[in-house]
């Protein structure tokens, strides 16, 4: 008996070292996954300003040239993001940190590219009805359409109009059409791919350990550190499409209406995910939070459209 009991004693005592380096392992792991992402975030964005400023730069050459690299700059950035799409890409936790930067770097390339190729045919070959010419402004009008797009016209609907400018032509439209089509069956695509994975989770919701809602909100709270650190400077560059160029009281005035509509948002998302989590009380606190965030984002909206508006 004696034997027995000096046995037991080890073993518990040994499952309780193995259990401590494993969390240490998790906590130095998501710290890996944002430095790589930063890593990779960094060295993407040097590239595509480069891109970008060599692009611009033959304008001065030749226009077409530039609406033919934009074009395909475009073309080649919906190319990677459908590819990551139809491979599952979103939701795979391998190689984490590149997919998102990829998958960022890819919508400010598409934004950009679709703004200045509509920007350089309306100064080559008219088609649209604009105010200016400037870059900052057109990279408003592709902003617009984006949101647009990602929100299915709701903007529209409501006259949350955020750019004045306009096709004129039918081939112009044309132009703007597929964008927003396109646009619309990416969201789609995404949003029933996040479903799979939510519908997967919640069949194994069981199995898994009874996690507190408060507990499962801070695990992810480290995605803070990315907002403060690229979300910022995204804002930032919102400040300056909406002023048309730089200016301090417009970044300020981006960042103050902007982080309350994050911070819903992100009490939202991430309140949805803590349905699957089990206990009554878990859900019935995400599903206060998400009231309590709908609330906070009705009341928030309205100031950060009315900051976008022209």
């Amino acid at each position: 008996m004696e034997k027995e009991t000096v046995e037991i004693e080890t073993t518990v005592v040994t499952a309780t070292y193995i259990e401590m380096p494993k969390e240490e392992e998790q906590r130095g792991a998501e710290l890996d996954e944002i430095i790589f992402f930063s890593i990779f975030m960094a060295l993407g964005s040097f590239v595509i300003y480069v891109l970008l400023a060599c692009i611009e730069a033959l304008s001065r050459l030749w226009n077409p040239l530039s609406i033919a690299c934009y074009g395909f700059l475009l073309l080649l950035a919906s190319f990677i993001m459908y590819v990551y799409l139809m491979e599952g890409e979103f939701t795979k936790k391998e190689n984490a940190p590149f997919h998102l930067s990829m998958t960022l770097l890819g919508v400010i390339v598409t934004l950009v590219s679709f703004s200045q190729v509509c920007r350089h045919v309306a100064i080559e070959f008219g088609g649209f009805a604009a105010h200016q010419n400037g870059y900052w402004h057109w990279l408003r009008f592709g902003l617009a359409h984006m949101l647009d797009s990602s929100l299915f016209n709701m903007p529209s609907s409501y006259d949350w109009s955020i750019s004045e400018i306009e096709p004129t032509t039918v081939w112009t439209r044309t132009l703007v059409f597929l964008f927003d089509l396109c646009t619309q069956v990416f969201i789609v695509a995404v949003v029933l791919q996040r479903l799979q994975v939510t519908r997967k989770q919640w069949g194994k919701r069981k199995a898994t350990k009874r996690i507190q809602y408060g507990t499962f909100l801070l695990s992810h709270a480290k995605t803070w550190i990315l907002i403060v650190t690229w979300g910022l400077p995204l804002i930032f560059f919102l400040g300056v499409i909406v002023h048309d160029g730089f200016s301090w009281l417009g970044a300020w005035t981006a960042m103050t209406v902007s982080l309350p509509v994050c911070l819903a948002c992100w009490l939202i998302w991430y309140s949805l995910m803590a349905l699957t989590l089990r206990g009554k009380r878990n859900k019935l606190l995400a599903l206060s939070v998400i009231l309590i965030s709908a609330g906070l984002l009705s009341m928030t909206l309205p100031r950060f459209i009315a900051f976008l508006a022209p």
